[in-house]
């Protein structure tokens, strides 16, 4: 195995750990709250250890901006609102009946997963 395929099976390691603590963390919040959970908590519903929770968010409020960054965008690619396709698919829909309609498709969704969190959020 060659020093490329090691670099990647570590990066796909982190992303799924990172994506495994944010999952557990969006649970816990909407189930007992934000202030109720500690990183303790949301590590052992992630199957890791605390310190791997510091290691990767630092804090529990950079967890949180991650949790809520993920729940808007419905997945943890780095792709902004913007960039995504179904916003550039409403852009450039052929008439503005049709625009309207993928773009309120799209906050429908966004808002449909917002939604058990936007009590959290100031």
């Amino acid at each position: 195995m060659d020093k490329g395929q090691r670099t990647d099976k570590r990066t796909e390691r982190s992303r799924a750990t990172r994506e495994k603590i944010i999952a557990a963390a969006r649970e816990l919040f909407i189930t007992q709250g934000y202030g109720a959970t500690s990183l303790q908590e949301i590590a052992d519903q992630a199957g890791v250890a605390v310190q791997t929770v510091y290691f990767v968010f630092g804090n529990k409020r950079t967890l949180f901006k991650d949790v809520v960054d993920t729940t808007i965008a419905g997945d943890t690619a780095p792709v902004a609102t913007m960039q995504r396709p179904w916003f550039h698919a409403a852009c450039t829909a052929p008439t503005a009946a049709e625009q309207l309609r993928l773009h309120v498709r799209g906050t429908h969704e966004i808002l449909a997963r917002v939604a058990p969190i936007s009590p959290m959020i100031d």
